[in-house]
């Protein structure tokens, strides 16, 4: 980060802004509706000058909240700042993040007078430019999210279709092209390494306790979609993240990817564990999902930690909703396997829904229905209800045309990740098991906008290639400049 940025996060600017911004605090605290005693105002102050600092110098550990919070969840310790008490987790979150990605675009200006350079957010190989369709995932998006946004226009659902695209266009989009503010560096993967398995550590940890403490209802639901998601998205990056210290290595593999296993298994999601065993399947069998941190012994002692913590959660920790809930997946996924007509569930109405779409689409098979169409077409209403299918869901309501431009920007960041396997494999192997997962879970649950991480980790992948790509240019340009000079003759044949 350059002086300029890192100036505004200075010890002296700081407290300078923190104790300004608390006096007006108190100053107007009747005002603004604040009910917390002073010393709470006090040190929520400087803990919000703590998290800034944090923030402006490490941003990309921050993302993870982003990616898989829930859209209305609040924040039970802002309940007596008056105003702040009306802020949801993910908008705290969000903007956090934007304060990071803020500060690093300033620092980009400052450095060399452009933060986000064309050529990045639109990379692909040379040879892809000639092709008539944008083959650069940067102007495959914009195809895609360009038809998105048309198809409100004709939409059924104005209300619902509206929330959907200001989520999508205010988080999808934004996400995708803050990657290449967020990620210039190795230090930068590295802190949404770290920042991410933290999070899902903390998420795991409240999982289970939740589980434990039997805290819901017999008609609450005890599953949580978001916290599998990250929490399989954490024993990921660990599995192919490389590790050179032998001993954190062993931690991670025997100590945190089974801590975060039995997170997963108790948050009760099936879409998440079902595409995280996918991504270690595939390990085994194609070369580029080996991880090169662990072998294949590990890899399989991490599917057998899965499904211990699954045997171990369901004999010794789950009970009232939280084992009748999971009893009765359990059974519908047996059901399923063997073809039971009678199966009942969310599983079997998922397919219900998938299968509803497909006729759906016939009717209006090139535009589709609209944006937040299969919320009129399928169930009537104009609120927020989705196929719970990324692809079923565009083409219900986009059409072939829209489905035809996400298989195209898909096609942009996978063919893209192909042309630099070399390097990916060898500095970031996580890219590609990383983007199976995500694709996978978004064909089970989740909407448009909810499906944020996949569009995430799309502009992370080309922001990742472009810069494996400087980092080759760079290294090709200090060779030429300074050429590895030949060894004397002398040397080579050295007299006897």
């Amino acid at each position: 980060m350059s002086n300029a940025a890192l100036r505004w996060t200075s010890p002296a600017w700081l407290a300078a802004f923190s104790l300004a911004a608390l006096a007006a605090l108190l100053a107007f605290r009747q005002v603004l509706g604040i009910t917390a005693d002073p010393l709470r105002l006090i040190a929520a102050c400087f803990a919000a000058v703590a998290v800034l600092i944090v923030v402006a110098r490490h941003p990309a550990a921050f993302i993870a909240p982003v990616l898989f919070l829930p859209r209305l969840k609040d924040v039970s310790i802002l309940s007596q700042f008056g105003p702040a008490a009306l802020v949801t987790a993910l908008e705290l979150a969000c903007c956090l993040l934007a304060v990071g990605v803020f500060l690093r675009w300033a620092a980009g200006r400052q450095k060399s007078g452009l933060a986000l350079a064309p050529r990045d957010f639109a990379f692909s190989p040379p040879a892809e430019r000639r092709t008539l369709l944008p083959a650069s995932p940067g102007a495959a998006f914009l195809l895609f999210a360009a038809v998105v946004a048309l198809s409100y226009l004709y939409t059924p659902a104005p209300h619902y279709g509206l929330q959907k695209l200001e989520n999508f266009a205010a988080l999808g989009c934004g996400l995708f092209f803050a990657s290449f503010l967020l990620f210039t560096s190795e230090g930068d993967f590295r802190d949404f390494t770290i920042g991410t398995a933290l999070f899902g550590m903390v998420v795991a940890a409240s999982s289970l306790s939740f589980s434990a403490t039997g805290a819901m209802g017999a008609e609450d639901n005890p599953a949580h979609i978001g916290k599998g998601q990250v929490i399989g998205l954490a024993i990921l990056l660990l599995i192919y993240t490389p590790v050179k210290n032998r001993w954190l290595r062993r931690a991670i593999v025997f100590l945190c990817i089974p801590a975060l296993a039995i997170g997963l298994v108790s948050a009760e999601t099936r879409g998440p564990l079902f595409s995280l065993l996918l991504v270690l399947l595939l390990s085994f069998f194609l070369e580029s999902f080996r991880s090169p941190m662990i072998s294949r012994r590990q890899m399989a002692f991490v599917g057998a930690a899965l499904v211990g913590a699954v045997m171990l959660l369901s004999t010794f920790w789950f009970y009232g909703a939280e084992a009748f809930k999971f009893q009765y997946k359990a059974a519908e996924i047996v059901n399923l396997v063997e073809g039971d007509n009678q199966a009942q569930g969310t599983a079997v109405e998922r397919l219900v829904f998938y299968r509803a779409a497909l006729d759906l689409s016939t009717q209006r098979p090139i535009f589709g229905w609209g944006l937040g169409g299969w919320s009129m077409a399928y169930w009537h209403v104009d609120e927020r209800n989705y196929p719970h299918n990324l692809f079923c869901e565009v083409l219900v309501e986009q059409g072939l045309v829209g489905l035809a431009a996400l298989l195209l920007f898909l096609r942009a960041v996978f063919r893209n990740l192909r042309a630099h396997r070399a390097l990916a494999k060898t500095c970031l192997p996580c890219l590609l098991p990383g983007l199976v997962y995500l694709i996978s879970i978004a064909m089970f649950s989740g909407d448009l906008d909810d499906d944020r991480f996949l569009w995430f980790w799309c502009g992370l992948t080309v922001a990742a290639c472009a810069l494996l790509e400087r980092m080759c240019s760079a290294g090709r340009e200090t060779i030429r400049e300074h050429p590895v000079q030949p060894l004397p003759e002398s040397a080579v044949n050295p007299v006897s």
